[in-house]
């Protein structure tokens, strides 16, 4: 079966079963050795996606299968480039390794602004938790730094999203001062989280749609002060990546420029 021929058959499949990453709660990525795609796995077979996953175990790679029905498919693809992916493996009787473009199209429409999105910074994260949480050896340890480091410099070229709301107070300079959204973790600790995309808020919260946004760049998020902060965490409702100000402080001290 050529590629155009799969193709046109997607909309026929009842049942897909994409392999997600728990380390990252999101679909597992890999870079291909010999065309360094960076692809998510997408079975058409359940029992061949349980023996993906059982092989990933052996090297500690913590996989899971989440079911995709045939009305969510274009949509779940739509949305993987938001995350850095640019292929899809298709697995089953045959394997197709299919460009996305080839399948959907992001248009932006021109008289409205681009949306706020952080591509390579959501592919750099991945990369890097799938590799820091499995690293055993001294190589492996090497490469994951060498992910965190990319991840870094991602962080200080990155655009966020902050959830924030003018408040009843005005600061030095005569303007209304902003409060930012506050989560806390486990240990009561509090963080302002920050959000690549539309789509990482809802991931987050998908009750409220009227939340309102301040776009940030790194710069302007290391200079935020706010009294018993415990640092910020990128997309808590997905790979959750906490910045403390050891962490602020060495993006800011290494890569503040790339911003």
């Amino acid at each position: 079966m050529t590629e155009q021929e799969f193709i046109k058959k997607l909309p026929t499949i009842d049942n897909y079963y994409v392999i997600f990453c728990d380390f990252t709660k999101m679909p597992y990525a890999e870079c291909d050795e010999q065309t360094f795609d960076d692809k998510a796995f997408i079975f058409l077979k359940e029992s061949m996606a349980k023996k993906f996953v059982e092989e990933y175990k052996e090297d500690g790679m913590i996989l899971s299968i989440r079911t995709v029905t045939r009305a969510e498919i274009l949509g779940f693809l739509t949305s993987l480039p938001l995350l850095g992916i640019n292929m899809a493996s298709f697995r089953g009787n045959e394997t197709h390794n299919i460009q996305l473009d080839n399948i959907v199209k992001r248009e932006y429409k021109e008289d409205t602004p681009k949306p706020v999105e952080n591509p390579s910074l959501q592919l750099s994260m991945i990369y890097f938790m799938q590799a820091v949480r499995t690293a055993e050896t001294d190589e492996e340890r090497m490469i994951a730094r060498q992910f965190e480091e990319e991840m870094m410099v991602n962080i200080a070229r990155g655009h966020f999203l902050v959830p924030s709301k003018e408040i009843d107070e005005i600061d030095e300079e005569g303007n209304k001062k902003v409060a930012f959204l506050q989560v806390k973790n486990n240990n009561g600790d509090v963080f302002i989280p920050l959000f690549t995309d539309i789509n990482e808020y809802f991931k987050f919260n998908s009750q409220d749609g009227t939340m309102k946004f301040l776009v940030l760049d790194f710069k302007k998020i290391y200079s935020i002060k706010v009294p018993q902060l415990a640092g910020f965490i990128i997309n808590p409702g997905t790979i959750s990546v906490l910045l403390n100000e050891q962490h602020l402080n060495a993006i800011y001290q290494a890569f503040g420029e790339e911003g």
